[in-house]
């Protein structure tokens, strides 16, 4: 961040854009565009949900007692409550 920083607020980045033709900038920028839809529409695919799935379980504190006093909170029943009427 710190370099990115200094490139840009020395200008040196401009004056390196303005040696690059439109044309290549334009095809790193469709590029990066491309990459990004690509990683969204992975996040969003079944694979890339599980993924996020097992890595929040590999994550997850599964100790019964701290499960058990956070289902007493009347509020996380609250919500607990709400999600499985909303699920049916």
């Amino acid at each position: 961040m710190k370099l990115y920083d200094l490139f840009t607020s020395s200008g040196f980045a401009k004056e390196v854009l303005k040696n690059v033709p439109e044309e290549e900038i334009q095809y790193v920028c469709d590029g990066v565009e491309k990459t990004i839809q690509s990683i969204y529409e992975y996040k969003n695919s079944l694979m890339g949900i599980l993924q996020q799935v097992s890595q929040d379980y590999k994550n997850l504190n599964l100790d019964a007692n701290k499960i058990t006093e956070a289902i007493q909170n009347p509020e996380v029943y609250a919500l607990i409550k709400q999600v499985i009427d909303k699920l049916g």
